[in-house]
């Protein structure tokens, strides 16, 4: 079963690869069925980078273990979806899927059987990896309707940004002011408001669902 979940990952991934590169070979990407959102906001087939990002994050701590685990019968499928994935981060581009992937990564080292033959395939993982890395940024140079990276994705990548320094990219994701992440920062601090001040204790537990807050967001904006 995991070995076939594994697959249908690699080729979900592989129908977002080709649209980021701008090859929407099966015409996923149609303003009739996406009136709310822009076309680089789509991925695959499950309507936007972050539902995407977040398969991929889901996707590869299976492809991880997979590959190192000793009495794994699908070791070679999970080192071909480790790359699936790796390119499914980069495409999706946020910030959110860099950091499902992390804690993503070492859930998978906790997990992981701690053998010498794991580490050694660890090791070969590493410039394999990098290689991965390096034709990605080889591809998106030379593709002439690729999506545009984030600057992160950019210093991934390529080792810096063309809109920022890697100094001022680390100092923004440092900088807790209400405009960090886009304004996350002061979404989460009206949301921790709304859910201190305004829900009762049943509420709390249980939730009010997204349709009944929005009265409320709109009072504390």
């Amino acid at each position: 079963f995991i070995g076939y979940a594994l697959i249908a990952g690699d080729i979900l991934i592989g129908f977002a690869v080709l649209q980021f590169f701008g090859y929407d070979i099966l015409h996923l990407i149609r303003k009739e069925f996406a009136q709310d959102i822009i076309a680089t906001d789509f991925l695959s087939t499950l309507g936007n980078t972050g539902l995407f990002g977040a398969y991929v994050d889901m996707l590869l701590p299976v492809a991880l273990l997979s590959f190192l685990n000793e009495n794994s019968r699908n070791r070679k499928t999970g080192f071909v979806s480790i790359l699936f994935c790796l390119c499914g981060v980069l495409c999706a581009n946020t910030d959110a899927t860099y950091l499902g992937m992390s804690v993503g990564i070492i859930t998978a080292f906790f997990y992981a059987e701690k053998t010498r033959r794991m580490f050694i395939r660890l090791i070969i993982l590493v410039p394999i990896v990098w290689l991965t890395v390096e034709c990605f940024g080889i591809c998106y140079t030379n593709a002439p309707e690729v999506r545009r990276l984030s600057a992160l994705t950019q210093v991934v990548v390529f080792g810096e940004s063309d809109s920022v320094t890697s100094e001022e990219l680390a100092d923004s994701y440092l900088d807790f002011q209400d405009n960090w992440g886009n304004g996350r920062l002061a979404l989460w601090k009206k949301a921790a408001c709304i859910y201190k001040d305004e829900y009762s204790f049943p509420d709390k537990v249980v939730g009010r669902g997204q349709g009944t807050i929005w009265n409320l967001i709109v009072t504390y904006m």
